[in-house]
């Protein structure tokens, strides 16, 4: 290589590593105002929420009617789904212990046939 290619190649990584911390600061600057802006809107948005009084939330929420079935019901986009899980955890939880009433009820009833069969029944 020549003594000029030398020279320009000193010469760009001089100016880089010159510049490079310059460059450094500039971007953490604008890293740390976009930071601080985001931390703002979200004080802001915390701010407004804190403000929403219960009647104003109760008449703004929008809840469906409770069914069997969470399939069937179709959501309209403005509807929340506060405790959805937890009703149809509820309902499940309901359903099993009617399903162990009914079978505790067929289980007496078949006992007290057999009685009354044992009953006609002599040895």
């Amino acid at each position: 290589m020549e003594l000029q290619k030398w020279i320009r190649i000193i010469a760009v990584v001089g100016a880089y590593l010159l510049i490079r911390p310059y460059f450094i600061k500039l971007g953490a600057k604008k890293q740390e105002a976009e930071y601080a802006k985001a931390r703002a809107e979200h004080a802001q948005k915390k701010e407004k929420e804190k403000h929403i009084g219960a009647n104003s939330f109760r008449d703004s929420v929008k809840i469906s009617e409770d069914t069997d079935s969470e399939d069937g019901a179709k959501a309209n986009s403005s509807d929340v789904k506060w405790g959805g899980k937890a009703r149809k955890k509820q309902r499940q939880t309901i359903r099993k212990i009617l399903d162990q009433e009914e079978k505790l009820r067929r289980e007496q009833q078949e006992d007290d046939e057999d009685k009354d069969i044992q009953q006609f029944l002599r040895d």
